[in-house]
Order: C-alpha cells, then structure tokens, then sequence
C-alpha cells in the first residue's frame, strides 16, 4: 500500500497520487508565462495575426479574417496509419471512421461554408490556392529549401536533448542495422512505438515534400520525440540527470525570458518607432515606410496605417493580384512619383535602406531618431 492511501483526506489522496502532473502544469504555466507581459509584438509574423485579429474585434466581424482593412484568407490520421501497419483490420473497421470522418467535416464547415458563401472564389484563391497549393509548389524561402533544414531545426529546437542522439546511436545503432538488414525494423517495436515512429516520419516526410519550409512545421514532430527520448532514459537508468538537467534548463529558459528574449523583441518589433513617431507627429502629417520587410507592428502600436513607398514599376509587381506571393501584400502603398514634392511628412526608414532613401526622395531631412531597425526622418515643408 502506497503511504497517501492512508490519507484521511480525498483532497491529499488525490494530490499524491497525482503530484507529477501538478508539478508539470505548474511549470508549464511559470515557463509560459515568464516575461510575457514585457514581450512586445515582433515583425515580421507575429505582427500579421495581431493586426488581424484587432481588426475583426474592431469590425464585429468574428468571421472573416481582415487586415489593412482588406480580407485576409491566411491560415489524426496516422493512428489510422499504424493498426494498418499491424494488419489488424478488425480494430480499424471497429474505429467508426464514416462517423468520425463526418465528424471532423461538419467542425470544419462550421467556418469553410460561411467563408465560401461569403468571398467565394475570392477565398478559394487566398486559402486554397495561394496558403496551402502555392505554398506546397512554390518557396516562399528559397534559401529555405535544403534537405538537412528540418534536421538542423531539430538540432536546435530539441537541444540540449538533440545532444544524445550519438548516445543513443552507440547504444542502439548495431542493433537497427541489423534489425534493418534483416527487415525485422517494424516488428521489433510495440504498437506505441510504431505510432510514434509514424507520428515523426510521416509528419517530417510530408513536409520534406512541400516546397516551402517553415521552423514551424516541425512542431507537430516534437511530442512524439519527446516521448520516445524519455522513454529511451527511463529504460537506461538515466532519470536521474534528465530530471536535473530538465530543471537546470527550466532555470535557464526564466532568465534567458527577461534577459535576452526582451531586447530581442524591442529589436524585431516598431514599437520605438511608434513611440517616436506618436511624440514628434501633428494630426495633420503624413507617415510613410521605406526599406525592408514592412512593420505591421508599427500600426499596431501607432495606430497609423502607413502606406509603403515604392516606385510605379514596383508597384506593378508588388500588386496583390492572382495565386502569387504577392497575395500576402495587403499593406497601403504610396508611389514615390506620386509624392509632393514640398510639405511636412515622416517617413520610416529600414536600418539597411537610409543612404538609398536619402538618394531617391527629394527634400531636406532630419533624422528625429532611431527604434529596433528603423529610424525615423522628418521632412518640414
């Protein structure tokens, strides 16, 4: 008998029986929540789904997804997988799978309906065509697009973790070769091995495939991966530095949070610039933003929807029209021909793009002052 079975109180019973649990949330929720009020919101993603969702609450429109004012269409089978790697038909044809696969149809048409009636072809295009068939063709990244991407995202996500892997090579590399060359791989593993082995392969094969490659598609890998590496130390006696180095490293993420995850987000994000701008600007001028990736997060902070400056040659490229990455640019634009040339204006400007601006807009600028990657110039008329 377990020493909290003679617990007189349900309460405590339940507490010690269950205290792991306790234990992880408790931790889920420091590590979660650490620093998180002090995080500003960072270009050049973050930024896009904040903007949205501040503009649907402002509309009431709780449907369709909004940004600059236009609409914007952005964003368990392998359990099935696995019983058919095992050949056993009676438990797959047991799993109501009409029911289930009804199921998830009728959730999703809960917004894919409402969407179709209301954009039409429209939301076909952005969603369908230009977020899951463009982006599956086409990389948005070409740098991107290397066979060893997701392995070093891995290596960097899962660390120090990912450290073990010659370990448990040395400890298990002799035996998969052969388990391999004698084709015994799958049968030597139990059915929760297969379904994790599965839940990572196909998860990382699929989007091996798709052309464009993100850090965050290998979310979806990590669970499993964290359920087998723990189950690999707890068959080699090796809880006992795992759980340190756990706490050592829960330790080192809370100060990491206020010490360098703060400043990085000032850095990627407009917020100085908003300040700036909010401290210097009359109601009357107009801002504008030259040079590098466009800071949604500065309308977030500001308010100010400040139209991008481009040439009318680039403009022409830059418009989102069709299945094209273009699609994603819904930001104002403002042409520099179009420009007066004389007035009071201010102007936005990439740390990487001054002496170009300075080049190509005519006028007499002042720098008023500098935020994260972007500096803020005034013209006076």
């Amino acid at each position: 008998m377990e020493y909290w079975e003679n617990d007189r109180s349900p309460l405590l019973r339940f507490y010690h029986r269950h205290w792991p649990a306790f234990l992880l949330g408790l931790l889920g929720l420091l590590l979660f929540f650490s620093a998180n009020g002090q995080l500003l919101i960072t270009d050049p993603v973050e930024s896009n789904y904040a903007l949205t969702a501040g503009e649907m609450l402002v509309s009431g429109g709780w449907l369709s997804p909004r940004i600059y004012g236009n609409y914007w269409y952005d964003k368990p089978w392998l359990f099935y997988g696995e019983l058919l790697g095992n050949r056993d038909s009676h438990t797959l044809f047991h799993m109501k799978l009409c029911r289930g696969l009804l199921l998830s149809l009728s959730i999703a048409a809960l917004w894919y309906g409402p969407m179709v009636q209301l954009h039409g072809n429209a939301f076909l295009k952005g969603f369908i065509g230009v977020h899951n068939i463009l982006r599956a063709t086409v990389s948005e990244h070409p740098r991107n697009n290397t066979w060893w991407y997701y392995f070093l995202i891995f290596l960097i996500g899962c660390f120090p973790w990912s450290l073990s892997l010659p370990w448990l090579w040395k400890r298990y590399g002799k035996t998969l070769r052969l388990r391999f060359h004698r084709h015994t791989f799958w049968q030597s593993l139990d059915d929760r091995q297969r379904f994790l082995f599965l839940w990572v392969f196909v998860t990382w094969l699929f989007f091996e495939f798709m052309a464009t490659k993100y850090p965050t598609y290998t979310f979806p890998c990590l669970p499993p991966l964290a359920i087998g590496l723990a189950a690999s130390l707890d068959t080699l006696q090796a809880e006992y530095w795992a759980k340190r180095l756990a706490a050592g490293l829960a330790l080192v993420f809370l100060v990491l949070a206020h010490t360098l995850a703060v400043p990085l987000c000032r850095q990627a994000s407009a917020w100085d610039a908003a300040q700036l701008i909010r401290v210097y600007r009359l109601p009357s001028v107009p801002v504008y933003v030259y040079g590098g990736r466009y800071p949604v997060s500065f309308t977030w902070y500001s308010g100010i929807p400040a139209p991008r400056l481009v040439t009318r040659e680039r403009l022409a490229e830059m418009r989102p029209e069709g299945i094209s990455w273009n699609a994603k640019n819904m930001m104002p634009f403002q042409t520099i021909e179009d420009l007066p040339q004389e007035g009071h204006m201010l102007v936005l400007v990439d740390e990487n793009s001054q002496k170009e601006f300075l080049r190509t807009l005519p006028g007499q600028w002042h720098k008023v002052g500098e935020g994260g990657r972007w500096a803020v110039w005034a013209r006076k008329g």
